[in-house]
């Protein structure tokens, strides 16, 4: 902004590896013309952090995320934990850093039952012409939407499409990508039971298989569960070597879901079903 840059990532002193101990996350300033000889740097959260009644617990954050709130207000967004959380557990925290001044506030929590609200808005303003934003207003849109989530963001997804609190009877398909049921204070699955895509990488660090096996096991409605081999929390989503099979799959599931492709639905278990790759769960 005004001929500055802002980055955020996450790092410590002695290894480049996501997920680490001790890895803080870091928010990086510096002139765009002449960023090398320019940049400072800004610690904006560590595992021991405490203020406004909430601590950060275990041994790292990380997932660093920038929003620009207004010309003089950056919004870090990062994951970490409580210290009673069981080990597997990651919470969304943010901090705001005031550009005039330096400082830092929070952390403050970010819920993800809060943003199923969120997305209920968007989906509001999505779906009604008259509040559709410009650019967007010639798209053809499905009656249904679908949610995608990860992690934390899968919890949103599933709570958004199948928690008796606030299932949204315009969501027509879910994906939750290594995620798991939490949080939201109905019943699951109750309510609404819309087409389900549940998967998870085999080598996850962060979330065990097993939550996702709970997202499957309790829905009664159509549904389907798959792994990638050797996929950790984040890579597997995002690794070259797995990527292309998880866009496909994804791509059909959504085809058959919300378009009624009957092709696309003819291709889910040979989707589902890439050696070395993929493999039903």
């Amino acid at each position: 902004m005004k001929g500055v840059g802002y980055a955020v990532y996450q790092c410590n002193e002695t290894t480049p590896e996501e997920n680490k101990s001790g890895q803080i996350a870091r928010l990086a300033i510096f002139d765009i013309n002449n960023p090398k000889a320019t940049a400072k740097w800004v610690d904006i959260s560590a595992a021991g952090d405490s203020s406004n009644g909430l601590t950060i617990g275990g041994k790292f954050v990380s997932a660093p995320m920038l929003h620009r709130i207004d010309d003089d207000t950056l919004r870090i967004f990062f994951t970490s934990r409580f210290t009673s959380d069981p080990g597997p557990a990651f919470r969304v925290f943010y901090k705001d850093y005031t550009i005039s001044s330096g400082a830092l506030s929070g952390p403050a929590r970010s819920d993800p039952v809060e943003q199923a609200a969120d997305l209920a808005f968007v989906a509001g303003q999505l779906l009604d012409p008259a509040t559709r934003p410009e650019p967007l207003r010639a798209v053809d849109f499905a009656d249904h939407l679908a949610v995608i989530g990860h992690s934390d963001g899968g919890i949103t997804a599933a709570g958004f499409a199948a928690n008796s609190c606030c299932a949204d009877p315009r969501v027509g398909a879910v994906v939750v990508l290594a995620g798991a049921l939490g949080r939201f204070s109905g019943g699951w699955f109750t309510t609404a039971s819309p087409p389900l895509l549940v998967m998870h990488g085999t080598a996850d660090e962060t979330n065990p298989v097993s939550s996702s096996q709970g997202v499957y096991a309790a829905s009664p409605g159509p549904k389907r569960f798959v792994l990638v081999e050797g996929g950790s929390h984040i890579g597997a989503f995002e690794d070259d070597a797995s990527r292309p099979a998880v866009v496909t799959l994804v791509a059909d599931f959504l085809r058959a879901s919300i378009a009624g492709d009957a092709a696309a639905n003819a291709r889910l278990d040979a989707d589902s079903n890439v050696p070395g790759v993929l493999l039903p769960g």
